[in-house]
């Protein structure tokens, strides 16, 4: 959220002096201190340049997995971001992380679409060209130290110049960065223009909302065929066993941790499992799958528990004392 620069209501603890605090008072608690200023990240050095490929010829993975919101991305605004396995990162850190990544073209770029409570509605990809004499298709800004590159020239120059100096692709700097974009933030760009994508609104930041009017508008055509079938509609649905690339995503951008309650490890690092077992007839689709740690994957089995996905990303656990708990999708900030 951002900061609120306006004074708060005076609630009755704002005294004058030790006097007025009481005896428990501590001058050390005082909060009229210079407000602290995060440090910079300093220089990000390039990953490791790997001479071979992976057998199958995948690319090695990056260091860094970031997620933050549009907002932060663009400018606009100051909320906090989360570095995987790390944790919340300040939002000068997130953009640093985000910026540099941009002249990485082994970075892969994610966007997820968010309802009104934050959570998930879609999943997609920004795709990018990895190279070229006229840099990055989007138009993306280079982000080096000003003056780089000969005199005179612009900005996509300067971004090619830097991408022919980095390291070859697939020495990701950053894994992958996930900006999260509310179904709010779409529609006023929609009615505002470029205008409204904010500071960097040449480069990535205008691409990924122009991503993110195609996603939404699938998912609206998702809803509405949920809607006129009653219930899930099953369009993603997978006939295979393992969902695929797309699905997943989905539900683990929905589910986020494992839906037990009382769980949090990551849905990305989790089994997807099928709420009602595929072997009994039960459907590879976002309506029958759901995060689980492999210790709840095997309680969900144990026969006097029971679990029941009730609508799609909402599941209702019972104990074997007949007790009910329930977990819904995960809300992102927005």
């Amino acid at each position: 959220m951002p900061r609120d620069e306006d004074a708060p209501e005076d609630d009755g603890l704002d005294g004058t002096g030790a006097a007025d605090l009481g005896p428990g008072w501590d001058p050390w608690e005082e909060d009229d201190l210079a407000p602290v200023t995060w440090p910079r990240l300093g220089t990000i050095p390039p990953a490791l340049a790997s001479t071979s490929r992976r057998q199958g010829g995948t690319l090695p993975a990056g260091l860094l997995d970031v997620t933050l919101p549009w907002t932060t991305y663009a400018g606009l605004d100051h909320q906090a971001a989360i570095l995987g396995r790390i944790g919340p990162v300040t939002p000068d850190q997130a953009r640093q992380l985000a910026y540099s990544a941009e002249n990485d073209a082994a970075a892969q770029w994610r966007i997820i679409i968010t309802d009104q409570n934050g959570h998930a509605l879609r999943v997609t990809r920004l795709r990018r060209r990895a190279r070229g004499t006229r840099g990055d298709r989007h138009g993306a800004p280079a982000t080096g130290p000003p003056g780089t590159g000969p005199p005179g020239t612009t900005s996509d120059d300067r971004l090619h110049i830097l991408r022919a100096a980095s390291p070859p692709s697939g020495a990701g700097l950053t894994g992958r960065v996930t900006l999260i974009i509310s179904q709010d933030t779409v529609s006023c760009w929609q009615r505002a223009g470029p205008s409204r994508a904010g500071p960097r609104s040449g480069g990535l930041a205008a691409a990924a909302l122009k991503t993110a009017v195609r996603a939404l508008q699938r998912a609206q055509d998702q809803a509405q065929a949920d809607k006129a079938a009653g219930g899930c509609a099953h369009t993603g649905a997978s006939q295979a066993y393992r969902p695929p690339p797309r699905l997943r995503e989905q539900v683990i951008a929905r589910d986020l941790t494992c839906r037990n309650p009382v769980c949090g490890q990551p849905a990305w690092r989790a089994d997807l499992d099928h709420t009602y077992p595929w072997d009994q007839g039960g459907r590879t689709c976002s309506c029958n799958l759901g995060g689980a740690c492999r210790r709840d994957h095997q309680l969900k089995q144990h026969p006097r528990w029971k679990l029941e996905q009730t609508r799609p990303g909402w599941f209702q656990w019972m104990a074997p004392s007949g007790r009910t708990y329930q977990s819904g999708p995960s809300s992102y900030m927005r």
